[in-house]
C-alpha cells in the first residue's frame, strides 16, 4: 500500500480565473442592461477577453457592454457558435465600434456562412 509522507503535501490543481457575463438575452430582469432576443456571452478567460455570440442587435450589445465598463477594443477574440441571425447580427457593430486597427480573430464553424 503506498503511503505518504508527511512532508509532502498533495499539491493543489491550477484552477484558471474565468469570468462569465451574459451581454443579451431575452430577459434581464432587475438591471440597467437590455434584454432582447438572441445570445451573446463576454467570456474572460486568465486575460483574454472573448466574445461568444453577438445576439441580435448590435445596439444592446455594445450598451450592455458599456454598462459593464467593456470596451470593444477590449475583445481579443469572437467565437460565433452557428449562423443564426439571433447569435451573430450584432458582430457588425462591434466591429465597427473597434477603434484599434489591428484585427479581431472571428472564430466560426467551417461552414459558416
Amino acid at each position: 500500500m503506498f503511503k505518504r509522507r508527511a512532508s509532502s503535501p498533495i499539491p493543489k490543481p491550477y484552477v484558471p480565473r474565468v469570468t462569465i457575463n451574459l451581454f443579451s438575452d431575452d430577459i434581464l430582469p432587475n438591471t440597467s442592461l437590455k434584454g432582447k432576443p438572441g445570445n451573446s456571452f463576454y467570456l474572460e478567460f486568465e486575460k483574454e477577453k472573448i466574445i461568444f455570440d453577438t445576439g441580435f442587435n448590435g445596439d444592446n450589445l455594445l450598451h450592455n457592454m458599456n454598462i459593464l465598463g467593456i470596451s470593444p477594443n477590449s475583445i481579443d477574440k469572437i467565437v460565433l457558435s452557428h449562423g443564426h441571425f439571433d447569435h451573430t447580427r450584432g458582430i457588425e457593430n462591434l466591429l465597427k465600434n473597434r477603434t484599434k486597427s489591428d484585427k479581431i480573430p472571428i472564430i466560426a464553424h467551417p461552414d459558416f456562412q
